[in-house]
């Protein structure tokens, strides 16, 4: 992955200028370790890395090398699929440098472990909803960093997750003939999900629940968004068949 080049050149700045400006016995042992566990990083040791950066915030809680050894920790971690330890870990990290140079690298880090976190669509998306968050936080925060291409592209993503939510719960409602909660869940994907492949199949399902209920005027005017907005869709497509 790309952002471990990031993370070895921090690996290698922080012991270097760490090494030079502290000479006291309890820095140097502080020294030894953290340069262990860079040297356990880049072999891809990474439980052991994991287990030297945690001592070093055992014997040294909130030392500068223990803040900046548990982004390293962090990255170790999400190497070993362990997403939520690595999203502990980076949330330090954003706590305590606020305005470090690597702090775009920092929340980049949280998200992508975030978004590994998220489950099915059948399940609950808590987290989904988070990364969203995050994702739209870090673009306007961060837009000219290395890593924002990659987050747009989380957030498309994760997008149309969460709306395929909407449209699963929507389409519950919609086979057991209760409108009312189907649309609520159809509309939301058109205000707030327009952009996703869900949008033109919600269009036509509101298109169709309105046909249902003997509303023609209404469901005239989604017919119109159907040939407007969803042109080239199978769903505008079917509508002429009703």
């Amino acid at each position: 992955m790309n952002f471990l080049k990031v993370v070895l050149m921090l690996c290698c700045i922080c012991f270097s200028s760490y090494v030079a400006a502290n000479t006291k016995s309890f820095e140097e042992a502080a020294s030894v370790l953290y340069n262990r566990g860079v040297q356990q990083f880049k072999a891809k040791k990474y439980e052991n890395a994991i287990k030297t950066f945690a001592e070093i915030e055992n014997l040294y809680p909130f030392s500068e090398l223990a803040i900046k050894g548990n982004l390293i920790a962090a990255v170790a971690n999400y190497q070993i699929s362990d997403y939520a330890s690595a999203n502990a870990l980076v949330d330090d990290y954003i706590q305590m440098y606020p305005n470090s140079e690597n702090i775009d690298f920092a929340y980049y880090l949280r998200i992508i472990s975030k978004y590994m976190q998220i489950q099915d669509i059948d399940l609950d998306q808590k987290v989904a909803s988070e990364v969203l968050d995050l994702s739209s936080e870090f673009i306007k925060l961060f837009p000219d960093s290395e890593y924002v291409a990659v987050v747009k592209d989380k957030l498309t993503n994760v997008r149309h997750h969460v709306a395929g939510k909407e449209f699963s719960i929507g389409n519950f409602y919609l086979k057991r003939g209760e409108y009312v909660a189907a649309l609520k869940r159809f509309n939301v994907i058109l205000a707030q999900y327009n952009d996703t492949g869900y949008f033109p199949e919600s269009v036509y399902r509101i298109y169709e629940i309105y046909l249902a209920l003997g509303d023609e005027q209404t469901s005239h005017k989604y017919l119109l968004m159907l040939e407007k907005c969803c042109k080239g869709s199978i769903w505008n497509n079917l509508k002429t068949k009703k």
